[in-house]
């Protein structure tokens, strides 16, 4: 499914939900270039110190470990590389195949 399908998804569950009297809370994260500018100690520190649910927390720091990831620039695309908690980002090398 495409962003623009699963937000406007989205904003017809939350509107049902107003229309019949409950109450909706969103979250939104944006990752993008999250690893090239924060230390992965303050990307879960900063979510327990401004009170998100430890739900919220958890879910956020599984879905930022354990990850890899892969470059692609037209059609060539480097090896797979695991995400490193830290900082990783703009000063990491890699080379290509």
């Amino acid at each position: 499914m495409s962003t623009e399908t699963l937000m406007l998804s989205a904003l017809e569950d939350w509107t049902k939900a107003l229309d019949q009297g409950g109450n909706i809370e969103v979250v939104y994260f944006d990752f993008a270039k999250a690893f090239d500018r924060v230390p992965f100690n303050e990307l879960i520190s900063k979510p327990v110190n401004i009170g998100l649910h430890p739900r919220i927390v958890n879910w956020i720091k599984n879905f930022i470990t354990g990850r890899s990831f892969q470059l692609r620039v037209n059609e060539s695309s480097s090896q797979s590389h695991p995400v490193i908690i830290g900082y990783f980002g703009a000063s990491s090398s890699y080379q290509w195949n």
